[in-house]
């Protein structure tokens, strides 16, 4: 359970029966490129808003667990804090005439840090949704569609897409490699989260080595196991079930492009 805590953008795959996973792969990954997108440069709180209602609505019709995605966030909070601390307390922009505990507080670097924060927030939200809503072997299949123009300068799509699928998806085992070592490690004694910032960063070290071994050794596994089935770089590969794009899915696009038509007037 402790690693739970660990979950990030990559929320494993969730099964159900709704209109968002019976989409395309290939309109799911444009979709949440665009909201994420629409996210980063969200430039006021009213954006921000619009696209918390627009996922709040996509969560609910298609029946996702909220709980696990909010799950996801914790991971970010401290960096959320941080930003929040640095930008209240160090902004350049010192603003005169309130202060605290003799720290100026620059209320202008406060809400730029809130709005900073929520993008950051947003953004990780409309990824964990695709993450929940795709299985693995779909987004290798979107990430292969949207990278075929690289085939002009003699790289492979698929090639190229295996690679980003599993450099994400080893992400969330490499946190729980972490959370295994750090359990091992304080069963023996190690005192990891000890409010001494030197101790804790001393004990931290002794964590690096077999978590580096350990990555190395599940990549040397996966690459037998590929080798194994008979994959090479550069190979054609034949498909059973082929994507296709339905009239459904052209409703729900042309749907999303009304939707979002708004986010340019807030954003004036």
């Amino acid at each position: 359970m402790g690693n739970l805590r660990w979950e990030s953008i990559l929320t494993v795959y969730h099964p159900s029966n709704s209109w968002l996973h019976k989409l395309d792969s290939r309109v799911k990954l444009i979709l949440a490129a665009l909201l994420i997108s629409f996210s980063l440069i969200a430039t006021n709180f009213l954006v921000l808003a619009y696209l918390t209602l627009i996922f709040l609505l996509i969560a609910v019709t298609s029946k996702l667990p909220v709980k696990v995605i909010f799950r996801s966030l914790k991971p970010m909070l401290w960096l959320a804090v941080f930003v929040l601390i640095a930008q209240t307390f160090f902004s350049s922009h010192y603003q005169q005439g309130t202060a605290y505990w003799r720290l100026p507080i620059n209320w202008r670097g406060f809400w730029l840090a809130v709005l900073f924060s929520g993008r950051l927030t947003l953004m990780l939200m409309f990824a964990s949704m695709f993450s929940l809503v795709t299985q693995t072997k779909d987004i290798v299949k979107a990430i292969e569609f949207l990278l075929k123009p690289v085939r002009l300068v003699g790289l492979s799509a698929r090639d190229l897409a295996l690679a980003m699928t599993l450099a994400i998806r080893f992400i969330p085992i490499l946190f729980q490699e972490a959370e295994t070592i750090k359990q091992a490690q304080r069963a023996r004694g190690v005192d990891i989260n000890s409010k001494n910032l030197l101790l804790r960063l001393k004990n931290v070290f002794p964590m690096l080595i077999p978590l580096v071994v350990s990555v190395f050794r599940r990549a040397d596994s996966l690459a037998l196991a590929m080798e194994s089935r008979g994959y090479y770089p550069g190979m054609t590969v034949s498909r059973k079930i082929n994507l296709k794009t339905t009239t459904t899915d052209w409703l729900l696009v042309f749907m999303f492009a009304i939707l979002i038509l708004p986010i340019f007037w807030l954003g004036r």
